[in-house]
């Protein structure tokens, strides 16, 4: 079975996120005001929704309801930057 290069794309970048996780804890724990959780989270977000816009969906439904979901999920990411 071979994977597209989008999906092997899709499970480095979340497979890496326990050490990323990890790092982020470090690095908070050692007084070094460093926002790496917030920029992994932004590019893990930027990479779905590029490639969901890049391939395109169907409009039924379904589509509106995950693009109001992603769209608040985005929303909710600015605003904590922006707040905490």
């Amino acid at each position: 079975m071979t994977l597209l290069k989008e999906t092997k794309s899709f499970i480095l970048l979340f497979a890496i996120f326990p050490v990323m996780d990890a790092l982020n804890g470090f690095v908070l724990s050692a007084g070094i005001n460093l926002p790496i959780g917030v920029a992994y989270r932004l590019i893990c977000v930027a990479f779905l929704v590029f490639q969901i816009a890049r391939k395109g969906f169907r409009k039924n439904i379904y589509t509106i309801l995950s693009v109001i979901l992603v769209f608040s999920g985005i929303m909710s990411i600015f605003i904590q930057t922006i707040v905490l």
